[in-house]
Protein backbone atom coordinates (compact mmCIF):
# COMPACT_ATOMS: atom_id res chain seq x y z
CA UNK A 1 0.00 0.00 0.00
CA UNK A 2 1.66 3.51 -0.99
CA UNK A 3 1.35 6.05 1.47
CA UNK A 4 0.26 9.45 0.80
CA UNK A 5 2.37 12.04 1.23
CA UNK A 6 -0.29 15.06 0.95
CA UNK A 7 -4.39 14.04 0.47
CA UNK A 8 -4.59 14.01 -3.02
CA UNK A 9 -8.29 14.68 -3.88
CA UNK A 10 -9.56 14.38 -7.60
CA UNK A 11 -12.70 14.57 -9.37
CA UNK A 12 -15.50 13.14 -9.72
CA UNK A 13 -14.58 11.90 -13.14
CA UNK A 14 -11.21 10.66 -12.11
CA UNK A 15 -13.07 8.58 -9.04
CA UNK A 16 -15.44 7.01 -12.13
CA UNK A 17 -12.05 6.28 -13.40
CA UNK A 18 -10.72 4.91 -10.33
CA UNK A 19 -13.30 2.94 -9.49
CA UNK A 20 -14.21 1.45 -13.14
CA UNK A 21 -15.37 -2.37 -13.21
CA UNK A 22 -12.71 -3.74 -15.58
CA UNK A 23 -12.01 -1.52 -17.97
CA UNK A 24 -15.00 0.51 -17.67
CA UNK A 25 -15.61 3.58 -15.80
CA UNK A 26 -18.59 3.79 -12.90
CA UNK A 27 -21.41 6.08 -14.05
CA UNK A 28 -21.20 9.83 -11.98
CA UNK A 29 -25.06 8.43 -10.35
CA UNK A 30 -23.35 5.34 -9.47
CA UNK A 31 -20.40 6.92 -7.84
CA UNK A 32 -23.04 9.45 -5.91
CA UNK A 33 -25.29 6.45 -4.89
CA UNK A 34 -21.70 4.98 -3.71
CA UNK A 35 -20.89 7.97 -1.36
CA UNK A 36 -24.20 8.20 0.34
CA UNK A 37 -24.44 4.57 1.00
CA UNK A 38 -20.67 3.95 2.01
CA UNK A 39 -20.88 7.01 4.20
CA UNK A 40 -24.23 6.25 5.69
CA UNK A 41 -22.67 2.36 6.39
CA UNK A 42 -19.41 4.02 8.03
CA UNK A 43 -17.05 2.85 5.46
CA UNK A 44 -16.05 6.18 3.94
CA UNK A 45 -15.51 9.43 6.24
CA UNK A 46 -16.54 12.90 4.87
CA UNK A 47 -13.65 14.74 4.97
CA UNK A 48 -11.26 11.82 4.56
CA UNK A 49 -12.37 9.76 2.05
CA UNK A 50 -14.60 12.66 -0.08
CA UNK A 51 -14.73 16.37 0.86
CA UNK A 52 -16.66 19.66 -0.84
CA UNK A 53 -14.84 22.00 -1.77
CA UNK A 54 -15.13 26.03 -1.36
CA UNK A 55 -16.72 26.03 -4.80
CA UNK A 56 -19.51 22.89 -3.73
CA UNK A 57 -17.70 20.73 -5.51
CA UNK A 58 -17.05 17.21 -4.53
CA UNK A 59 -13.79 15.41 -4.64
CA UNK A 60 -12.12 12.04 -3.82
CA UNK A 61 -9.23 11.34 -1.84
CA UNK A 62 -7.04 9.26 -4.64
CA UNK A 63 -5.47 6.71 -1.78
CA UNK A 64 -8.27 6.05 0.08
CA UNK A 65 -10.56 5.22 -3.30
CA UNK A 66 -7.70 3.03 -4.88
CA UNK A 67 -7.26 1.49 -1.26
CA UNK A 68 -11.17 0.67 -1.15
CA UNK A 69 -11.13 -0.90 -4.52
CA UNK A 70 -8.40 -3.21 -3.92
CA UNK A 71 -9.36 -3.89 0.10
CA UNK A 72 -13.20 -3.91 -0.53
CA UNK A 73 -13.82 -6.89 0.97
CA UNK A 74 -10.88 -6.77 3.78
CA UNK A 75 -12.10 -4.06 6.21
CA UNK A 76 -9.40 -4.45 8.67
CA UNK A 77 -6.79 -3.61 5.30
CA UNK A 78 -8.77 -0.73 4.25
CA UNK A 79 -8.93 0.66 8.32
CA UNK A 80 -4.86 0.60 8.40
CA UNK A 81 -4.72 2.64 5.10
CA UNK A 82 -7.54 5.31 7.22
CA UNK A 83 -5.20 5.60 9.90
CA UNK A 84 -2.15 5.78 7.48
CA UNK A 85 -4.14 9.06 5.68
CA UNK A 86 -5.57 9.92 9.42
CA UNK A 87 -1.17 10.51 10.29
CA UNK A 88 -0.41 12.13 6.97
CA UNK A 89 -3.19 14.74 7.45
CA UNK A 90 -2.27 15.44 10.99
CA UNK A 91 1.76 16.14 9.63
CA UNK A 92 0.44 18.90 7.78
CA UNK A 93 -2.02 20.28 10.28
Amino acid sequence: MKSPTAQQYVTWHKACELLAVGDRPISRNTLNRRRKACTAAGRWIEGLHWKVTESREIVYSRFLLEDWQQNYNNPARHQAAIETALKSLQKTA
